[in-house]
């Protein structure tokens, strides 16, 4: 038996926060720059770092967590690259869900996350949901 550590609702969730981060940026750091005298390019570049360094922060952990799955013996590294792989495709397949309601969103996300079922049932892997972990 096969565990994944499939993240389903982790392309869409991430891409959703960044298409909300993207629309709402904008007035937060506006209004930080205002509020506290500062440069409101320089308060930009800070979140734009902090949202980056978020985002390489969680792809270490998803990494560490495939790591220890493989080592645990969980899943193999045929397995490992196959989940690397689906998770790349996915990536690209959501492209840009800014213009998109909070209910397409959602119905994107519950499609997702079923088709990651069905991808892991398929390639021999346990499904795994740990979306609501940190």
């Amino acid at each position: 038996m096969s565990l994944a550590i499939l993240v389903p609702g982790t392309v869409i969730g991430v891409k959703t926060v960044q298409a909300y981060e993207q629309r709402n940026r904008k007035p937060l750091v506006e209004e930080i720059a205002k509020r506290f005298h500062l440069d409101p390019k320089a308060v930009d570049k800070v979140v734009e770092n902090y949202r980056h360094q978020r985002s390489e922060e969680r792809r270490q952990r998803a990494m560490k967590r495939l790591d220890e799955a493989v080592t645990e013996g969980k899943i193999n590294q045929r397995q490992k690259r196959q989940i690397l792989e689906w998770q790349q495709k996915n990536r690209r397949q959501f492209g840009e869900l800014r213009e998109l309601s909070q209910e397409k969103r959602e119905e994107l996300r519950q499609q997702h996350r079923q088709e990651a079922r069905d991808w892991a049932e398929k390639e021999g892997i346990e499904w795994f949901d740990h979306s609501h972990r940190d």
